[in-house]
């Protein structure tokens, strides 16, 4: 009798990406997500292009991300959660059709802005492209090209692509994304299909905010069709659609407590403080409802209670690049 002795592979520690939305919002955001690399595990962020401080945030983490392979600064959390030295940060492009100002100016329709020519908000532009959606595609698609055109036109290319309050999955949007991003390279997307809601979103945060993170859930499945069609890459697991300004360290822990997928991002919203205490301000169609909460999730990502975590789960820090490269492997051998 001939015994057969299976041979155990090893499977590589799952990853973690944290990722920050909104550089270029304003300062404060623009140094809490600063601090987050230097100090902390943050390894991705996404810039507003048309956002206020943009052009200068763009600038400060493309150094940043040089002082990082340069061995210029510590990193020391990031060494225990055997961070390689040598990939650099992930900075992609937060597309934007809700605050601010269109890169197009007066290209783009004055029935998709307010009475001050500045984006309506996700709900109004949400009902807007739900009525006429064909109306609107090429002043859409000419916005979004322009405004990756104006990261990439800084000699930066972008890592990846997601949407500023989740615009990626409204309907049409999400149909002609895949066009854009192919016209730039750009092969990794956020999918938010956010799983145990009822653990990290019911229990700590009512009900209201439960039923927004299964609508978010719904059309995040739809966009996935679009996703698979086009062969563009995401992260495996998804955890933040509910938690903007609330992410701790429970929810890490409960979104993270059967995960069994190699990659997981958590998207997470770090900021210094504000200067405006009392709360946030409009200013030219910008108005910053985190403005409050951002600090503690800054602080968040800095302390050693989350590294605890992440070791104890055997998780490693990773990036959204490695993704377009397994995406590449999947469909060379379909």
């Amino acid at each position: 009798m001939h015994l057969f002795h299976r041979k155990h592979v090893a499977l590589p520690a799952p990853r973690v990406i944290f990722h920050a939305d909104d550089l270029g919002f304003n300062s404060a955001v623009d140094d809490g997500i600063l601090d987050a690399f230097e100090h902390g595990v943050l390894t991705s962020t996404s810039v507003l292009t048309n956002g206020p401080t943009a052009d200068q945030a763009l600038n400060r983490v493309s150094k940043l991300s040089v002082a990082w392979l340069s061995r210029e600064f510590d990193g020391g959390c990031r060494r225990q959660l055997l961070d390689d030295p040598d990939e650099p940060f992930d900075i992609g492009v937060h597309l934007n059709l809700t605050q601010g100002r269109p890169l197009t100016s007066r290209r783009y329709p004055a029935e998709l802005l307010d009475d001050q020519g500045c984006f309506p908000g996700p709900n109004k532009l949400f009902f807007k492209l739900l009525l006429r959606p064909r109306r609107w595609l090429p002043a859409i698609k000419s916005e979004l090209n322009e405004q990756i055109s104006r990261i990439v036109d800084q000699g930066v290319q972008p890592t990846h692509a997601n949407g500023h309050q989740y615009v990626e999955l409204f309907p049409m949007v999400r149909e002609i994304l895949p066009e854009v991003l192919s016209r730039f390279s750009i092969r990794v997307v956020r999918l938010p299909v956010e799983r145990r809601l009822a653990a990290t979103t019911l229990r700590s945060r009512g009900l209201r905010a439960w039923i927004l993170a299964h609508i978010k859930r719904h059309f995040a499945r739809q966009f996935a069709c679009y996703l698979r069609t086009a062969a563009l890459a995401s992260a495996d697991r998804f955890i933040g659609t509910a938690h903007a300004g609330h992410v701790t360290l429970a929810v890490i822990s409960n979104g993270l407590l059967s995960a069994q997928e190699q990659i997981t991002e958590i998207a997470i919203h770090p900021g210094a403080p504000n200067e405006f205490p009392s709360g946030p301000v409009a200013t030219d169609g910008w108005c910053d409802p985190l403005a409050m909460m951002r600090c503690a999730e800054r602080d968040l990502l800095c302390s050693k209670l989350l590294v605890d975590l992440l070791l104890q789960r055997g998780f490693r820090l990773g990036r959204l690049t490695g993704l377009a490269t397994k995406q590449t492997l999947s469909v060379s051998r379909s």
